[in-house]
């Protein structure tokens, strides 16, 4: 009997070992050979997956934003500590993607114009729904948006915990 697989599971178990990779000797020095290698798999399977390297990363950073617009914000009690909690979580559980996403940025020979469009059209969807749920401008939004955003950077760039207490603060500072 042949043997079942979930694929998209098995997608997010290649893209993890992927991120962590990309952390520890960068987006640019790991090859999908190296990448087998580290899963016990043939090359052949992980191009299965994904058919380029640029397809891997492109997968982690649409589920990447895909958990930053997934905190649903009609099914949460409007509050400031619901809202920091959950981008606290997202730092521990996505840090090798913002991780990749920074390193991938930082690159001069990157299509960052692609990326940048992707990123400011899930940005404007954030802002939109930041304001919904703290009943603010959407200038004010704007700023929380920068708030969380700087603070997700740092804690992933200096692997420190998401600063909740700090960021709660400048959120009821901000409105």
């Amino acid at each position: 009997m042949p043997k079942i697989v979930d694929h998209e599971v098995q997608k997010r178990i290649i893209a993890l070992k992927a991120l962590e990779l990309f952390k520890n000797e960068s987006y640019f020095n790991v090859g999908m050979r190296d990448l087998a290698r580290e899963l016990s798999m043939s090359k052949t399977k992980i191009y299965h997956y994904f058919p380029s390297k640029k397809d891997l990363i492109s997968y982690s950073f649409n589920h990447l934003k895909n958990v930053a617009i997934g905190f649903s914000y009609s099914n949460h009690q409007a509050s400031t500590s619901n809202l920091v909690k959950y981008y606290a979580s997202v730092v521990l559980e996505y840090k090798y993607e913002l991780y990749l996403l920074l390193d991938y940025l930082r690159d001069s020979e990157t299509n960052t114009e692609e990326v940048y469009h992707s990123l400011l059209n899930y940005k404007k969807i954030i802002i939109s729904e930041l304001a919904k749920y703290l009943d603010t401008s959407i200038k004010k939004a704007r700023q929380v948006y920068c708030a969380i955003v700087g603070s997700l950077v740092v804690s992933a760039l200096t692997n420190t915990p998401f600063p909740q207490g700090d960021v709660k603060e400048m959120i009821k500072k901000l409105c």
